[in-house]
Formats: C-alpha cells, structure tokens, sequence
C-alpha cells in the first residue's frame, strides 16, 4: 500500500515518483493519430473485444468551471494566455469523426459514451449518436443540462425540444451532474433557476459554486427527460472532501425522481452514480498543481463518513434487488463497496488503482481524431499510474472489470448498469 497522503493542504506533488516515470514515457513516446492504438497491439495489450466502452469527445470547450476539471473555462482561458492551448480547437472533420465511430465498432466496443466539454451543441451531435446506434453501439451523453432549460420556470428549452424532436434523444441514455441537493422543490410545475449570466464570475470567486450552480439545472432537466418518457437518466455524483455529506439528501433526491417517474407512467429508467473527485492521475500526468490538489479529495474522515452512508445505499440496493425492485445505484458491486470498506480506506484517500498488466481498459476518440487508450492517459503510461475514477467501472463484465476484486464476501455481484444496452440484463443486472 502506498504511503498515505499528508500535508494535502497544499500545491503538493504526493507521488512524485509516479510523474517522474510517465514524464520519461512522455519524452520518449509522442502519440497522435492512431498511433497510441498500434502501439498497445505491438505490445500485445489488446485484442479485439477487450474494451467494453469508449468515450467519443467532439469538444472539450465548456462553459463552466468545476474545480479540478481540466475543460473549466477559467482554466482554458489561463492556458490559451499562456500559450499552451489554440485559442481555436482542432477538429476532426465529420466524416473522419464518423470514421472513428465505425472504428470503436470494428475494435469490439459495446458502448459509446459522447462527453465533451459541453457537446449539446455540437451541430453533429445527432448525426454522431444515429450512425453510433446505426453501428450497433449502446450510446450514453453527458450534459450539465444548462443548455436544455430555462432559467424563469425550468422549462425545456428550444435545444432540448430539438433534440427531442430529432427522435435520438428518447433513443440513448442521459447523464446529468448533481453534486448538490437541488435547493428547490425540482419537481415543481414552475421552478426559477439560479441565474445563467455573470455565473463565471461567481465561480471564480468559489470553485464550488459551479458545481452547484450545474446541479440545479441537472436534476431539473432530469425531470423534464422524465416527462418526456426518453429511455434512461442516469444522476452523477462527483464526490469530494466538499461535498461528501451530500450523498443521502442527493440519494433521496433521485429515488423522488424515480418514484415520480413511476408515478407518472413514465417509461424512463432513473439511475445514479457516483465517482470520486481526481487528483492522482492529474498530477501523473503533468496537470497544473494548483488544479489537481490533493486535499480536494476525499480524505480519511470523508471517507469514512461518505463511506457509512454508501454501505446503507448498497444494502438497500440488495434489498431491492431480493425484493424484484428497480435498481437505483448503477455502480458495480465492487467498485461500491471499495469505498464502503473501511479495509480500503487508505486506497481510496490515496486514490490506489493500478492497470492490471499496463493493459487499456477504454478507448477515447478526441475533436481532433486522435485515438487515445484511456481518457486521461495514451497507453504507454498505464503501467505506472494509479486512478480509480468512476469511469473505470463501466465494463459490466465481472473479470474484465478492475474493481471485481473488492466484491464483498457473501454477496452477488451486480454489474455497472451504464454500458448495458436497454432491456439487456434488465434493469437489476
């Protein structure tokens, strides 16, 4: 076990050793194209089949600015004044994006995730998530829900009526953020929402207001999808040391939705998840210090208390699926419980989890096409870093998926829900 991290407070490098060796890969080995993938097969690191799911980024400009997230705007702005990002994005074009679509595909990928940045307006969006559901591809879309509702009363507004309209949103599943109980009643016919002009201000002045901000609107959009009878809406939880104490208000606050969804004869499945706040492999791989703090992390008291409240949700989540009940937490069985073992602690404050074998474990198309072998690393870094982020825990196969080993004894297993197609395994996995 690696030793537990201290003085955490700070703009501190923790594993110093660990950015040491990938910043050696980093000199060594410069990936574009499809470089990164010929390399894992000349290693002898993947073959067809062995990744689950991808993830497909046409954007990663946002307009946001949760701390630690390396789209904020206000960090895009520091780096394009340093010089270290365009201040225009290189993009693919559509058809070599569409191209990478029918690579995943041919590669053996199930399911496609499109994240940005914020992709909602993306003039290929639709156009990128038909010709994935074309190719047989499970398809899921992140959106903070800003661009798909009003301000005044909650509505939804002319973006989220266009995509509704374009016949894909009811096809696909819909992940929306809530790292804060909403502060109003979200199932409410009218709802006024936080302010959307001069946000950016407010967030440079707390980080955490962000996400706060983002979670209003996420769970409002959350019950607008509902009314509109789309397919799946999963509920992501970021946690951290700030927010920690929120996981049963924000648990309570999605099984009211689920139980409005029923109550509504709505068809849509509703869901949550949660994954923990990085900082691990942001320092490994050369991040600014200053975004990727140690102390924003959980840490052992967090932990600890985040992790009490999780073993009550997981035991409940049993009880529901003895009972014949809907699932309401989407995560693995073993990747809950890392975090409800007290066992595990100190991996979860130190964020240990290394890829098993150096082997890739998802592939990542970025705007400009190039293919990368995990969505914060090439390939060649994998065998020297640590990262149990939630994204890890999408492959629904016990043995393919890193956290079967933290299943607790006694239990059965419950997959990861995300990847799974619709109706596939059903709902309790």
């Amino acid at each position: 076990m690696a030793q537990e991290v201290t003085q955490n407070k700070t703009a501190e490098l923790v594993f110093p050793g660990e950015r040491l060796t990938v910043e050696a890969i980093q000199r060594q080995i410069s990936f574009s194209g499809m470089r990164a993938l010929d390399w894992v097969k000349e290693q002898d690191l993947f073959e067809q089949g062995d990744i689950y799911c991808g993830e497909f980024s046409s954007t990663f400009r946002c307009a946001e600015a949760c701390p630690g997230c390396p789209d904020s705007v206000l960090i895009l702005a520091r780096d394009i004044k340093a010089g270290l990002v365009n201040a225009k994005e290189d993009k693919a074009s559509k058809e070599e994006m569409l191209q990478r679509l029918d690579l995943l595909a041919d590669l053996g990928v199930k399911h496609v995730m499109m994240i940005g940045g914020t992709i909602d307006k993306e003039q290929e969006l639709g156009n990128q998530v038909n010709h994935a559901l074309d190719k047989g591809l499970a398809v899921s879309w992140f959106t903070d829900g800003i661009l798909l509702t009003t301000e005044k009363n909650g509505e939804p507004d002319v973006l989220f009526r266009h995509h509704l309209q374009s016949g894909w949103l009811s096809l696909v599943s819909t992940h929306l953020s809530m790292d804060y109980p909403s502060e109003v009643n979200f199932l409410a016919d009218n709802v006024s929402l936080p302010a959307k002009k001069g946000r950016v201000g407010e967030f440079a002045a707390d980080g955490e207001q962000s996400r706060r901000f983002k979670s209003q609107y996420g769970v409002r959009a959350a019950k607008n999808l509902v009314d509109a009878g789309v397919a799946r809406v999963f509920i992501n939880m970021t946690v951290s040391s700030h927010n920690a104490d929120q996981l049963k208000p924000i648990y309570e606050q999605v099984k009211r939705l689920q139980d409005y969804a029923f109550a509504q004869g709505s068809l849509t499945q509703v869901l949550m998840t949660f994954s923990p706040w990085i900082w691990r492999p942001h320092q490994a791989r050369g991040d600014s210090l200053e975004d990727c703090q140690a102390g924003s992390g959980l840490q052992m008291e967090s932990a600890a208390r985040f992790g009490d409240v999780l073993g009550q949700i997981m035991e409940l989540e049993y009880k529901r699926i003895a009972a014949g009940r809907p699932r309401l937490l989407a995560n693995s069985s073993g990747f809950t419980n890392f975090f409800v073992d007290q066992n595990y602690r100190e991996a979860v404050v130190n964020q240990v989890l290394p890829y098993p074998g150096g082997r890739p474990e998802m592939i990542q198309v970025l705007p400009n096409g190039d293919v990368k072998m995990d969505p914060m690393f090439w390939g060649p870094e994998l065998g020297a870093v640590n990262n149990p982020f939630g994204y890890r825990d999408r492959d629904p196969r016990f043995a393919h998926n890193p956290f079967f080993q933290f299943q607790p004894e006694g239990k059965t297993w419950f997959p990861n829900l995300v990847a799974l197609p619709i109706g596939v395994g059903g709902i309790n996995g």
